[in-house]
């Protein structure tokens, strides 16, 4: 890989500071999900929780976690390809974002069923957003040619 020149470091510093901001945002809700469930007063379900849902949601949700994973490589392979460092931050934002519907879907299985277990797919989750931390070396793959071009 060459040098990065200085204009291209600083829009690079830049966009990297912009994904830790938001992966740091993505994290917190997960906490402030578990927060808000923990004072959520559960009305008493009259009748059994249904379990298939459960395992539905908790699946669906730990299936998010997962598709996001290949979901962010595709960002960043095409970023490469296309030499646009701005696919490295639409992938993160997509892979976080698919991540925090796991964390939804877990809070859905809390609401509709009662499930006290429900905050498994809320770790799922952040266990998922914490493997998305941002990478600068992303984005200096997405950019090396650019910053040549601009010498």
């Amino acid at each position: 890989m060459k040098a990065v020149n200085q204009g291209t470091q600083a829009k690079v510093d830049a966009r990297y500071q912009i994904m830790l901001v938001l992966w740091f945002a993505f994290l917190s809700t997960i906490a402030i999900y578990f927060v808000v469930a923990q004072f959520i007063v559960q009305p008493a379900l009259e009748t059994l929780p249904n379990k298939m849902l459960t395992v539905v949601l908790a699946a669906l949700g730990t299936f998010m976690v997962v598709v996001s994973v290949v979901v962010k490589q595709k960002f960043l392979a095409q970023s490469v390809v296309q030499q646009q460092p701005g696919l490295v931050q639409t992938g993160l934002i997509v892979a976080l974002a698919m991540c925090e519907a796991g964390a939804l879907l877990g809070l859905v299985d809390l609401f509709v069923t009662g499930n006290r277990y429900y905050f498994i797919v809320l770790i799922i989750a952040a266990l998922g957003i914490m493997f998305h931390f941002p990478r600068r070396n992303h984005l200096l793959a997405s950019s090396y040619k650019n910053s040549a071009d601009l010498r």
